[in-house]
């Protein structure tokens, strides 16, 4: 009378869903039918969220999930990306405490032949006579120096220290340019990677030393105060197109200049009557006397050609109320003063850049050779060699 376990209403024995599934696959086996997945109302209302449908089949991503992989995705390159700069900048750290280092040492130097060359600038063609060399000299000869060393020393690490990285970069992209291309292209990119840091310092420096303002805090101030940040920028398209054309001559003449000194050092050394001078490692560095040979040549050219867009620069930042554009005081200039107006100050701007460029890279090869010795000691003891 006690109904059995297993036993529905005393008639047959209950079947588990694997051997009710094995039954059917039995059945249409024998039949001789192709089998056709077994598919639950479940399944199919997963299925229609983009979700699996039958069974062993990978789940088909809705639009959410795509999203999110998406982003995810987004994330990775991102961040790989900026590890990427990040290690290419790092290789190249050599050149920006170089650059930094060197262009420190060369304002701290030449700043009073800058002073004296922006306050006889501002005469125009009238320029150089002996009262306006007497005031161009008047002390203090260093007004603004901090402005300039604020702007001129990271200036320095970002044109040489990307200029290095653009010319990896430039020449691994497109390997058919050739050298003289590369060093162009990589000194203009340079140029600009730099110039956003260096305008609003090198405005308050010419202003302070113009005798306009009495210090650089003052010259900040004031500037905001009647001009806002943009008088801050007053000049940025005439600086931009000066130190684009300056960095396009004097870079690639500096390296071009160099190899040739050591092309032809080499060959004195190969011609050697000596045979242990013969058989010595090349030569792969400059001396410090001949880099500065090597560094003034490239500055005294460079600087001598930019001197006209130097000249309407000067003017936009310093003369008060006048034109604001470059082609306004290239025609203000002409027009008042003649073509020789635009080459007031020629003469002391190419001895200024030549005798500057000469201390720059002096010390830019010798801090470049040390870093680089001292780094590769650091490799070598990581290294337990």
């Amino acid at each position: 009378g006690r109904a059995v376990p297993g036993l529905l209403g005393g008639g047959a024995p209950r079947m588990s869903r694997r051997d009710a599934s094995s039954g059917r696959e039995a059945a249409v086996v024998a039949s001789g039918k192709a089998a056709e997945p077994s598919v639950s109302s479940s399944s199919r209302q997963r299925g229609a969220f983009g979700t699996s449908e039958g069974n062993g089949s990978k789940p088909a991503p809705n639009g959410f999930s795509k999203a999110v992989k998406a982003v995810h995705e987004a994330q990775s390159k991102i961040g790989s990306g900026f590890r990427t700069v990040g290690e290419k900048v790092y290789n190249t750290r050599s050149h920006l405490f170089a650059g930094a280092i060197a262009r420190c040492v060369a304002i701290s130097i030449m700043f009073p032949v800058d002073t004296i060359k922006t306050r006889l600038q501002i005469h125009g063609a009238d320029c150089c006579t002996p009262m306006q060399w007497k005031q161009a000299i008047r002390w203090p000869i260093y007004p603004g120096v901090s402005s300039s060393l604020l702007g001129q020393v990271p200036n320095a690490m970002l044109v040489y220290g990307s200029y290095e990285l653009y010319k990896r970069e430039l020449s691994a992209a497109f390997p058919k340019l050739n050298v003289t291309q590369v060093r162009l292209l990589s000194a203009m990119l340079g140029d600009v990677t730099g110039s956003v840091w260096l305008s609003p310092f090198e405005g308050t420096k010419q202003r302070v030393q113009a005798g306009s303002y009495p210090g650089v805090r003052k010259a900040f101030a004031g500037i905001l105060e009647a001009e806002g940040v943009k008088g801050l920028y007053r000049g940025y398209s005439a600086q931009v197109v000066r130190d684009l054309t300056y960095h396009a001559i004097q870079l690639p003449l500096y390296e071009g200049v160099r190899e040739l000194w050591l092309k032809n050092k080499r060959k004195t050394q190969a011609e050697s009557p000596t045979s242990q001078a013969r058989n010595a490692k090349p030569q792969q560095h400059l001396a410090p006397v001949e880099s500065m040979v090597c560094g003034a040549v490239a500055g005294a050219v460079s600087g001598a050609l930019t001197t006209p867009i130097d000249v309407i620069k000067t003017r936009l930042m310093t003369v008060k109320g006048g034109h604001t554009t470059i082609q306004g005081v290239f025609v203000d200039i002409v027009a008042r003063e003649g073509f020789q107006g635009l080459t007031a100050g020629l003469r002391e701007r190419a001895i200024y850049i030549a005798l500057g460029s000469a201390i720059f890279w002096s010390c830019f090869e010798q801090s470049r050779m040390y870093i680089d010795k001292r780094i590769g000691q650091e490799k070598h003891q990581g290294t337990g060699r």
